[in-house]
């Protein structure tokens, strides 16, 4: 239709002489005009032409005009057109209540004023242009309404919805919010709540699930002139919040438990490191009366078994590499298997391993540890009767929707190795689900302490997740995947023959006088002048002291007045050219920051006799790069 540069009058009138001098009116006034004489034509002719308005005779000679103006009023396309009756003669009582009945938006009756006429007609043009104007608004508020995430309601006082935008009406039909109030215990009706609502001015909040959805409903006084009526009901999907919170509670339950293991581990592995160092020295002795030997012995695998819980509670945290190397998980499976095969009877194995898998790079004793975890809980969850363990090693790769499988875990996209775990034991429910990862938590009548909580953070520290899906009495799966790094086999051939003995100047930074005194008696026993600091000043003075004659550096990373970064910033300051080995209860990865200067880690605790073999290692190692 083009567009119109005058207003369109549909005159519908039967008698020809009247209705040419009401269109000749309304052309002076600057209208266009056209006709009908039937109310068929008049119907037809509203339709395609969409007039400003109509005019409309009562009397017509097919439909009356009252019908005509029922059915422009019914349909769509023309409901909104207004319609004016011209009457020939006055209309009676019974007749002027059908006039506005049948939708008419008023009338006059002849003879009319031909200024009336006019001024009547833009009079119901204004009141349209009005109209249609506060129709645009609320067409585009609705449509602004309608874009708003939140579900959003007025309520009446009853709990009646008023109105509502296009997400409330997602998240709730008639009567379902009713249904779903949860505000109190035992729950108390909707309309009382939002009493409590209007006569305190206070709003109130609560969560209720919808299938897999968790949802955050408010109530909200509306506040008038006078007085409080009615609420704003907000209804919030909190999912993804909900989720997120939660995994900000693990994370910083982890990074609390990672602090606490610190602390632990430093004061507790100088402790084992004296114990397991002085017990090993005098296990050497040879004038030792055999009488001591086995309870040396005891010390010594106390002290170790001891070490191993500290490992435990550091993997817990993600904390716990110490070592890394290429690994084929695949064969690790198998030697693990080999290890703990007679703890799994009358259990069958089935295994299911990729002889290609890549090499990744992890800690060999964590990793073994991991699986020796996993299949262990595998058995004891099938318990004594006969049961099936499945374990699967492959080569996947994680696109965005296979990482929506571990939501807790930041992993990118790319190639993981696989490994899965599948029992068919009595399997698990969703609250234990949840608590399975907890330190001591267990299902079992003797607990094994941090078992899955160490795999867990074992899983972690190696940039890789874990899922578990597990149902009562449907067994249960565990899904750990580990990300693929180009890692080339570096196992070398042992020497033919061991290397000549090698003596050097070492300084010993540490705190511990007990580790301190152990480490310089197996030094000095291996023929080597020590000299020691009790702490990183300290160990700086001494080392400046001796002028460039000292060999090797073992310097601790927690000390008090100055830290082990310090000194050994201070100690390359001093001599770019310094030789260090880093000596620590906590991971690898604490030391990985220090690049210039550092041969190598030790962890502790450790046997006087791996002390020894490391310190010659370095000195080669040192032998080699100067060479």
């Amino acid at each position: 239709m083009a567009q119109r540069t005058k207003r369109l009058v549909l005159n519908v009138d039967c008698d020809e002489a009247r209705r040419g001098a009401t269109s000749g009116v309304l052309r002076q006034a600057d209208f266009d005009v056209g006709e009908a004489r039937t109310g068929s034509e008049a119907l037809q002719l509203a339709a395609g032409e969409q007039p400003d308005l109509i005019l409309l005779d009562v009397h017509l000679p097919d439909i009356e005009g009252f019908e005509v103006c029922r059915r422009l009023k019914s349909r769509p396309e023309t409901s909104l057109i207004p319609v004016l009756y011209l009457a020939a003669c006055p209309l009676d009582s019974s007749q002027q209540p059908r006039v506005l009945d049948f939708g008419a938006d008023g009338y006059l009756t002849e003879p009319f004023d031909p200024g009336l006429l006019v001024a009547s007609v833009k009079s119901m043009l204004r009141m349209r242009d009005a109209e249609r104007e506060v129709r645009r608004y609320a067409k585009a508020w609705q449509s602004t309404f309608d874009s708003i995430q939140d579900g959003i309601a007025v309520l009446d006082s009853q709990g009646c919805v008023i109105q509502a935008n296009a997400r409330f009406r997602v998240h709730f039909s008639d009567g379902a919010l009713e249904r779903m109030i949860a505000y109190e215990s035992p729950p108390i009706a909707l309309k009382d709540i939002i009493g409590r609502v209007e006569k305190s001015g206070r709003h109130v909040k609560w969560e209720v699930t919808q299938g897999e959805a968790s949802l955050e409903i408010s109530l909200n006084g509306i506040q008038d002139s006078s007085e409080t009526r009615g609420v704003i009901c907000i209804v919030r999907d909190v999912t993804e919040r909900n989720r997120i919170e939660e995994n900000l509670r693990f994370t910083q339950k982890l990074e609390s438990v990672g602090l606490l293991a610190g602390g632990i581990a430093h004061d507790f592995n100088n402790l084992l490191t004296g114990i397991l160092g002085n017990a090993s020295l005098a296990l050497d002795e040879p004038g030792l009366p055999s009488g001591l030997r086995p309870m040396l012995q005891q010390v010594v695998t106390s002290s170790e078994r001891a070490a191993d819980l500290t490992r435990q509670l550091l993997a817990y945290a993600g904390k716990g590499r110490f070592h890394e190397e290429p690994v084929d998980i695949s064969t690790m499976v198998r030697e693990t298997l080999s290890l703990i095969r007679t703890n799994l009877a009358p259990n069958e194995v089935k295994l299911a391993l990729d002889p290609a898998l890549p090499l990744i790079r992890a800690d060999a004793t964590q990793m073994r540890q991991l699986l020796m975890n996993l299949i262990l809980n595998a058995s004891e969850a099938i318990g004594q009767k006969s049961g099936l363990i499945s374990i699967r090693t492959a080569v996947t790769d994680l696109g965005e929707d296979s990482l929506r499988l571990f939501p807790n875990y930041s992993l990118e996209t790319g190639k993981y190795v696989s490994v899965e775990v599948l029992d068919s034991g009595s399997g698990m429910d969703a609250a234990t689900l949840k608590r399975i990862f907890d330190p001591f938590f267990t299902t079992k009548f003797l607990g094994r302490g941090l078992g899955l909580s160490a795999t867990l953070g074992i899983v972690r520290s190696h940039r890789g997740a874990i899922r578990v899906v597990s149902e009562p009495e449907k067994g249960s799966l565990f899904h750990v995947v580990l990300p693929v790094i180009e890692a080339k086999d570096e196992t070398q051939a042992p020497p033919d023959s061991e290397p000549d003995p090698i003596t050097a100047r070492i300084l010993i930074v540490e705190d511990e006088e007990s580790v301190r005194s152990m480490m310089r008696s197996v030094l000095e026993r291996d023929g080597h002048a020590v000299l020691s600091a009790v702490n990183g000043f300290d160990g700086i003075q001494v080392y400046r002291a001796a002028k460039g004659t000292i060999d090797l550096v073992i310097v601790d990373l927690t000390m008090p007045v100055m830290s082990g970064e310090e000194t050994i910033e201070g100690l390359i300051a001093l001599d770019p050219a310094v030789s260090i080995v880093v000596c620590t209860g906590h991971s690898t990865s604490d030391a990985a920051k220090f690049s210039a200067g550092i041969l190598g880690v030790i962890g502790k605790p450790f046997r006087g006799s791996v002390l020894r073999s490391e310190v010659r290692k370095y000195l080669l190692k040192k032998m080699q790069v100067n060479a």
